[in-house]
């Protein structure tokens, strides 16, 4: 919510970039007390399904975000081109509402592994469980996983309106990764039945699709679409 504030109230390039690092701290720094909370309150049944809902909510806001750029561009010079300012002051309010609706609603203490609501296993993870020669081949991928999303996050749009598409097709873009990985709120069903592997397997394949179907295909229109669609289910 601060990091959005900086960038509504911004005006230059160091409060912005600011910003945007603060705002781009908070999907890393949720994820781990969210799925202590899901262990600490979920039966194992449920689990999995809890915890995909809660990680496709960054592509939920995504599908949002979308029409909100569209309309912010309609003022134009009409609201001095600060219709995005009051775009991200918004969000930055929903933020500090969840927050506080988050604090009332998730435990307290602390996560205690398999005292706490029959989560398995019970030991703690330190640093040297990164440095270990078996936990490589985890990282490795997560670390490829994320250039390889940031390469299409960074180059899409740029791509599409290089050929020939107009400046509306960037929020249409968003909007159709967004949509598409609604669909992430299955994947714990998905793993739970096909296994984790296979999910992987199928999730990074469609992501390397999406990526080279805006990389080679020649009508710009018809390959858009089905990427954006393709890499929002990849990256939920």
């Amino acid at each position: 919510g601060a990091g959005m504030l900086l960038i509504a109230a911004a005006r230059g390039p160091v409060p912005l970039v600011a910003g945007v690092l603060l705002a781009g701290t908070s999907p890393a720094l949720c994820v781990a007390p969210f799925a202590d909370a899901a262990a600490m309150l979920v039966g194992e049944g449920r689990r999995g399904r809890v915890l995909s809902v809660v990680s496709t909510g960054t592509t939920f806001g995504l599908a949002a975000a979308g029409p909100v750029v569209l309309l912010t561009a309609v003022g134009g010079p009409a609201d001095g081109g600060q219709a995005w300012r009051y775009a991200w002051a918004a969000f930055a309010a929903a933020a500090f509402l969840v927050a506080l609706w988050n604090a009332r609603l998730l435990p307290d203490e602390p996560y205690r592994g398999a005292g706490a609501g029959g989560a398995g296993g019970g030991e703690g993870v330190g640093a040297g469980w990164f440095l270990r020669r078996g936990s490589a081949p985890l990282l490795g991928q997560a670390f490829a996983y994320g250039m390889t999303g940031a390469f299409y996050y960074t180059y899409a749009v740029d791509l599409a309106r290089q050929s020939g598409l107009g400046g509306a097709w960037g929020p249409i873009m968003w909007g159709l990764v967004g949509l598409a990985g609604v669909t992430g709120v299955l994947s714990g069903d998905a793993a739970a039945r096909y296994g984790l592997g296979r999910c992987l397997a199928a999730c990074l394949l469609v992501l390397a699709v999406s990526i080279g179907a805006l990389g080679l295909a020649g009508a710009p229109v018809p390959s858009s679409r089905p990427a954006a669609h393709l890499s929002g289910r990849a990256t939920s």
